[in-house]
């Protein structure tokens, strides 16, 4: 009997163990986006603001910030929003082919652009799939964030409200939120080719 116990108390305490774990890694965010943000090469839409967004197409978080990028421009229409999806240089045509990049194509006020190598995003000091930088209608940098609650968490998150807010012409609760996904690049320089 005694060793039932000791073999349940061990599974247990495995178990424990294990979800503390997968908690943490949901919650870790990635590295954030570096201060000074050049963006004079990406192109300029008409409308009040616009939102630009870095993804991994290969990241399984991307699905939770289209998600959440979807309900923003649902619930905003002073707002136009560019997408760069990360794709390697050598990367087959599976890339292109991920339901992710299929479903931000069909999203209203929406461009989506295939970022080679990640170099856009390099130019804007992006490091982490679902970076989003908000620019106002002077081209101004108003938010820069992410936009989902956790690594593949959809719901409530400060990103999100902040946008909503700002585009509403509120005071945002945050100008700032941390990014949770796949880095685009490592601490070299060199672009990530997979998730």
């Amino acid at each position: 009997m005694h060793k039932l116990y000791l073999a349940l108390s061990v599974w247990f305490l495995t178990s424990l163990a294990g979800l503390a774990t997968l908690a943490m890694y949901d919650y870790a965010p990635g590295l954030p986006a570096e201060q000074q943000v050049q963006e004079k090469s990406l192109s300029k839409q008409a409308g009040d603001y616009r939102l630009v967004c870095f993804i991994h197409p290969m990241c399984p978080c991307s699905e939770a910030t289209l998600s959440e990028l979807t309900e923003i421009l649902e619930r905003c229409s002073k707002l136009n929003a560019e997408i760069y999806f990360f794709i390697p240089s050598n990367g087959s045509s599976h890339w292109r082919d991920s339901r992710v990049w299929r479903d931000a194509e069909r999203l209203a006020r929406c461009t989506v652009f295939a970022d080679a190598d990640g170099a856009q995003a390099l130019k804007m000091g992006a490091h982490t799939s679902g970076q989003v930088f908000l620019f106002d209608s002077a081209n101004k940098l108003v938010f820069q964030g992410g936009v989902t609650q956790g690594r593949g968490h959809v719901g409530f998150n400060a990103g999100t409200e902040a946008i909503l807010a700002i585009a509403a012409g509120k005071e945002p609760i945050t100008d700032a939120s941390r990014v949770f996904g796949c880095a685009l690049s490592n601490r070299t320089g060199r672009q990530a080719d997979k998730p």
